[in-house]
C-alpha cells in the first residue's frame, strides 16, 4: 500500500482554503466521498488506471480560534505496492503537493 502525507500552514480562513481545494478536484478525474467542515476524502474515478491504483485523498484541516492560519494535513494512499518510487500514488501526491505549495505562505 502507497502512502504519502504532509503538512503544511495555510493563510486564510478555512472555508477559503477548502473551496479551492475542493474546486481543484471536483472534476472528471476525482469524486468526493465525505465532506465535513474540517476533513474531507477525494477518491479517483475509475478508468485510467487499475483499480489498486486508484488513489484517496484525505484532507484535515486543523483551524486555530482565530483562524488565520490554518494547518493542512494531507495524506494520498492506494492499495498498490510501491515497488517502484516513481507510482502512480507519488504522482498524484506530488501534484497536490504542489497546490499546497502554492497555497503556503512563503515564511511564517
Amino acid at each position: 500500500m502507497a502512502r504519502y502525507s504532509c503538512v503544511y500552514h495555510l493563510l486564510g480562513p478555512a472555508e477559503r482554503v477548502r473551496d479551492i481545494l475542493v474546486g481543484v478536484f471536483d472534476s472528471d478525474r476525482f469524486a468526493q466521498i465525505h465532506d465535513s467542515p474540517t476533513y474531507w476524502v477525494m477518491r479517483e474515478q475509475p478508468g485510467r488506471v487499475p483499480f489498486d491504483q486508484l488513489v484517496t485523498i484525505e484532507f484535515l484541516l486543523d483551524v486555530p480560534p482565530d483562524g488565520e492560519l490554518v494547518q493542512m494535513t494531507c495524506i494520498a494512499k492506494n492499495d498498490a505496492l510501491s515497488l517502484q518510487r516513481d507510482n502512480h500514488c507519488r504522482q498524484i501526491f506530488e501534484g497536490v503537493e504542489s497546490i499546497l505549495k502554492q497555497l503556503a505562505p512563503t515564511s511564517l
